[in-house]
């Protein structure tokens, strides 16, 4: 069974990084990541980490 709360942290730091390359801001990139830290919580009070639910893709952020 996979740890789904580091599943969604991993999938986060990967598209940090993704933005981080593109040339983004380090400002625009701490904004991204505190709005992300906001969709981690949302996933975790609707119960959506789950092996089910779990299918974060670039388009949902």
């Amino acid at each position: 069974m996979i740890n789904l709360k580091n599943s969604i942290n991993d999938k986060i730091e990967k598209y940090l990084k993704k933005l981080k390359k593109s040339g983004l801001s380090d400002k625009s990139i701490e904004t991204y990541k505190n709005l992300l830290k906001h969709f981690e919580l949302w996933f975790e009070d609707y119960d959506l980490l789950s092996e089910n639910n779990l299918s974060l893709m670039e388009a949902d952020i």
